[in-house]
């Protein structure tokens, strides 16, 4: 779509990419890399403004690594950084493997079972503190939002939102 310029040509002045701080399960790493570098070229040629989502991940070191790589690669690219919502475990898994998170899930199977509930929680707080303490400790990072995937369960992810917004925000 972004070669076409079908986009520009309908109105739409900005696009949100894919980004893949895990891989993807039948992309090599270095083509995704490539094809996101060849996609934020093509949306500035075509007068875009561009930001990249992630994927979700199960280990945040692994999004602020992509983060601040892309930083270096690609300055001034905003990104928003995709979190699991709040979502029972049999439902989280079933989505890490079709979202191609699959090297955080084999890591976490690795260490057992108990160590993998406590990991793939059902609450995504943990993962927003990580992502904030790398922010606060970096100024000038790309992380610019959050996007939850609520997996179905939208009511749950925005009850968490709103509540997870209100007790910061007092």
């Amino acid at each position: 779509m972004l070669r076409s310029e079908i986009l520009p040509a309908n109105g739409i002045q900005e696009v949100s990419i894919a980004g893949y701080p895990e891989g993807h399960p039948r992309i090599p790493q270095q083509k995704l890399i490539d094809a996101l570098g060849e996609k934020l070229v093509l949306a500035d040629s075509n007068g875009l403004d561009a930001s990249v989502l992630t994927q979700f991940s199960f280990v945040p070191k692994r999004i602020i690594q992509f983060c601040s790589d892309l930083g270096r690669n690609a300055p001034g690219i905003p990104v928003y950084v995709g979190m699991a919502g709040p979502t029972d475990m049999f439902k989280l898994m079933r989505y890490a493997k079709i979202c191609g998170v699959s090297t955080s899930w084999r890591a976490l199977s690795e260490m057992g079972m108990k160590a993998a509930k406590l990991a793939m929680h059902t609450d995504p707080g943990k993962q927003l503190e990580a992502l904030a303490q790398h922010c606060a400790m970096h100024p000038g990072h790309n992380i610019i939002g959050v996007h939850m995937f609520s997996f179905g369960g939208f009511i749950k992810s925005a009850k968490w939102m709103h509540e997870t917004i209100s007790f910061r925000g007092n």
